[in-house]
């Protein structure tokens, strides 16, 4: 089958409406939160996850992320569709990981890689990206977002996960792919950006289905805080269209993906590489997002750097008037996160201690 169409999928934005009303006023009880990243084996390993869970406190670190679902579903699913496709590989046994991490006041975050997906288009070939114009499938990992068994294939999930009592999700490669440009410019900014609409519509509706208080994220290029126009035409990454749906906002501010020699001019910025790339990402996404500010949680570099390095980026967040982060390392190595935490206060403003007892029992 064929992805929506911009028609069809107007009617189908009527079957996807979420059940609950987003709150108006911001919670900031998720924006807060500082974080680190557990790729699925470690999250896997009962043994090194209860010892990491037992330091962050100590740490002044609220929040976990770990894998979830990738190419392969990382817990033990009930799903038909990710059963049937043989794509259940349960390295993570989530309710206990939850329950563990509730016990000692942590702040639970599913990472959830959402439209790359080889191994269910492997499974599935209709639900293989293809070109909009010839039909054919594409040479990506990439999959249609907004192709009915792709949404439903996800719907399972993203409901077991919620079930399972987990803090938020937050959804990971949730745009088109950049390998193919030249064959998907025949598909118009619209289009990406509907079809895109429908996962994190049906994400959405998932949650609420599932009668929980997950928080719904999405993990995005902090280039569009830069360059917004230019580049949802090519990914589709409409953020502010997807941000009334979603509670969590995270660009990936990461300096090491801007250009050395681009961007930052220490004659003209007097402060670290750092903090100027975060810093001006954020400001950017800040005035792109309007009323929505408020949602904005990003991730920061915690690879190739050191603890002068950290300091920066969270003092970029700190000063761009938000509070919380998440830190990305594939290696999930964080010695220079837990050097600058010793040595940074944390503003007043961004305190949390009063709100934990309200939300993590």
């Amino acid at each position: 089958m064929r992805p929506l169409s911009i028609a069809q999928f107007a009617g189908l934005a009527l079957l996807l409406l979420p059940f609950s009303t987003l709150a108006q006023s911001p919670d900031t009880f998720p924006q807060k939160q500082i974080g680190i990243y557990l790729n699925a084996t470690n999250a896997g390993d009962d043994e090194f996850v209860a010892g990491v869970i037992d330091r962050l406190p100590d740490r002044g670190i609220p929040a976990l992320v770990f894998d979830i679902k990738g190419n392969y579903v990382y817990f033990d699913s009930q799903s038909g569709l990710a059963n049937e496709a043989n794509l259940v590989v349960s390295l993570i046994d989530l309710p206990a990981l939850v329950e563990k991490a509730h016990s000692k006041g942590i702040y639970t975050i599913a990472r959830y890689i959402a439209v790359r997906d080889k191994f269910l288009g492997r499974a599935f070939p209709q639900t293989r990206m293809s070109h909009p114009e010839t039909g054919v499938a594409l040479d990506t990992d990439w999959v249609h977002p907004s192709h009915e068994t792709v949404l439903e294939y996800n719907r399972q999930l993203i409901g077991e996960i919620a079930s399972a009592g987990v803090d938020e999700i937050n959804l990971d490669y949730i745009r088109y792919p950049t390998d193919n440009l030249r064959s998907l410019s025949a598909m118009s900014t619209g289009e990406k950006i509907v079809h895109l609409e429908a996962f994190v519509r049906m994400a959405r509706r998932a949650i609420d289905m599932a009668d929980s208080d997950t928080k719904l994220g999405i993990s995005t290029y902090a280039i569009l805080g830069w360059y917004y126009d230019s580049t949802i035409q090519n990914i589709g990454q409409d953020i502010v269209r997807f941000a009334p749906f979603v509670d969590v906002i995270s660009p990936m501010a990461y300096p090491q993906t801007f250009a050395y020699g681009a961007y930052f001019d220490p004659a003209l910025h007097p402060r670290t590489r750092e903090y100027y790339l975060v810093s001006r990402t954020l400001k950017g996404y800040i005035e792109i997002l309007g009323e929505h500010a408020w949602k904005l949680r990003p991730w920061i570099q915690g690879y190739y750097v050191d603890t002068g390095d950290m300091t920066e980026q969270i003092a970029a967040v700190y000063d761009s008037g938000l509070c919380g982060f998440t830190v990305w390392s594939a290696s999930n190595y964080y010695q220079p996160l837990y050097s600058s935490l010793r040595a940074l206060e944390v503003p007043d403003r961004c305190s949390i201690t009063e709100e934990v007892a309200q939300v993590i029992e």
